[in-house]
């Protein structure tokens, strides 16, 4: 990870960086010149996630020579940017300012030798997370003082700016945005909004859960079948769609928002509202006890999603980012989906490569809101297919081409259908029936007009005068649509 990964803003400044600062006579006049202490940690980037251990090396440590570590959580100060002349250090968290004395050679050395060399270590406890430390080591013999600064920072996903990325599976795009929000093609189904950090899920339950903004089975809050959500393939493989509108301030300052925790759960029920977000929900603490997890953002180590709340014009016109999950990691036994998402927790500021300004990653302004399509748009072109192989071309008859009953023939939303004589197929939107009924000679199809009655079964009437009509039975959607020739 890279210091510009990290929400606090640590790129280029003091914290940012692995140089030691160092006490000592470095002056090669003195008869007994001491070189610095000189103190390394064991990762390049200096960023550890909660669970892990800082490996701490001392050198230049006279041989069986005691040393004092002391780690210090590095807070900003009045100007709320870290990494500035004002950061204050504390002693609020876990394993801050309790020094530990190791010796050379000794127990608490851990490579268990006296060479000069002491080599110890400090766990990352849980509320470590996004913040950055210090740690300052001593010699009390010399005086000689060195430290060395780290954080303990989410992974960043920089969507500020219009890109795509994918994360355990997914795939999340600032530039595939829906257009149209608020005309009636996009459906909410949960909306959520509070200052500062924000959470919540959609639901059918009639109580209001954690942040959203108003009880389950209402217009913006409500349950979501599997039906319902929109596929769209991506290198021939389908995805469910999900769609987020963001409303951050238009303030250069405050226009960012983190994504901080995202997961989707599947149940038999559209009613449920027993989720526990945990201890730190943004890092992906929480839990469905009667629902499974198909997705999580925060699976394989925390991760944020930064959001730029400026960058799609217009206001409500255009979402913000697509959610894709792959339709493979479904369930189709258990039709209720639960989106769980969590906003705002990263601290300090950012600026993207398209900002003039840092901003803040916290909810500042309205309500956050997932939405599905429903209208969709489909190019193709109605014909007869007469070789059945799906391509519109030469001989091929196109709808104006039909005459008589044939062109008239409407079903379902008004839109034409045109028939496929070899097979005997009846091509409707969205929809193919096989023809059952009288046919003429050599095996042609009676030619006919089809209509769509209650419980979707069809019936054409012959095109002989007089004759009956016939029930259409019912076989699984398909619709061709073929390149225009």
């Amino acid at each position: 990870m890279t210091s510009s990964d990290i929400s606090d803003n640590l790129t280029n400044d003091p914290l940012a960086t692995l140089d030691s600062t160092e006490t000592g006579s470095t002056d090669p006049a003195s008869s007994d010149p001491v070189p610095p202490l000189a103190v390394t940690i064991d990762q390049a980037d200096a960023d550890y996630a909660p669970g892990e251990t800082v490996g701490i090396t001392a050198t230049d440590v006279g041989d069986g020579g005691s040393l004092t570590f002391s780690v210090a959580h590095v807070s900003a100060g009045a100007d709320g940017v870290l990494g500035t002349a004002d950061d204050v250090l504390t002693y609020d968290l876990t394993g801050t300012g309790t020094p530990w004395v190791v010796t050379d050679g000794g127990a608490g050395d851990l490579d268990g030798t006296v060479n000069g060399k002491i080599q110890t270590s400090w766990y990352v406890n849980s509320d470590a997370l996004n913040q950055a430390f210090t740690l300052t080591t001593t010699d009390p013999a010399t005086g000689r003082v060195a430290a060395v600064n780290f954080t303990d920072a989410a992974t960043m996903v920089d969507l500020t700016f219009k890109t795509t990325a994918t994360i355990n599976g997914a795939i999340f795009s600032s530039s595939d945005v829906a257009t149209g929000a608020g005309t009636g093609l996009l459906d909410p189904f949960v909306r959520i909004q509070n200052n500062g950090t924000e959470q919540g899920y959609n639901t059918d339950a009639s109580v209001k859960v954690l942040d959203d903004t108003a009880k389950g089975s209402t217009q913006y809050v409500h349950a979501l079948n599997i039906a319902d959500i929109p596929i769209q393939y991506v290198n021939g493989v389908g995805y469910y769609r999900f769609d987020l509108d963001i409303n951050e301030s238009n303030s250069d300052n405050v226009q960012n928002l983190s994504l901080d925790t995202l997961q989707i759960w599947q149940a038999t029920a559209g009613n449920l509202s027993n989720y526990d977000p945990g201890a730190a929900p943004d890092q992906g603490t929480g839990a469905f006890p009667t629902a499974t997890k198909i997705y999580d953002l925060d699976q394989g180590g925390d991760k944020f999603v930064g959001l730029n709340g400026d960058l799609q014009p217009g206001s409500g016109n255009t979402t913000d980012m697509s959610f894709l999950v792959p339709v493979a990691n479904f369930d189709p036994s258990k039709p209720f989906i639960y989106l769980y998402s969590g906003f705002g927790y990263q601290a300090g500021t950012y600026q993207g490569s398209t900002e003039t300004t840092p901003s803040t990653w916290t909810a500042e302004s309205g309500f956050e809101e997932w939405n599905r399509q429903i209208g969709q748009v489909i190019d193709g072109h109605k014909f007869n297919d007469l070789n059945a192989d799906h391509v519109w071309e030469a001989g091929d008859r196109r709808l104006e081409d039909l005459s008589g009953c044939e062109r008239q023939q409407h079903v379902g939303f008004g839109r034409a259908v045109h028939l496929h004589r070899r097979k005997r197929l009846l091509q409707i939107h969205g929809h193919a029936r096989h023809l059952h009924g009288p046919r003429g000679a050599a095996g042609r199809m009676v030619a006919g007009c089809a209509e769509q009655c209650a419980g979707r079964v069809l019936r054409y009437s012959g095109g002989r005068p007089g004759q009956p009509q016939q029930r259409l039975r019912q076989f699984p959607a398909r619709l061709y649509l073929g390149p225009q020739i």
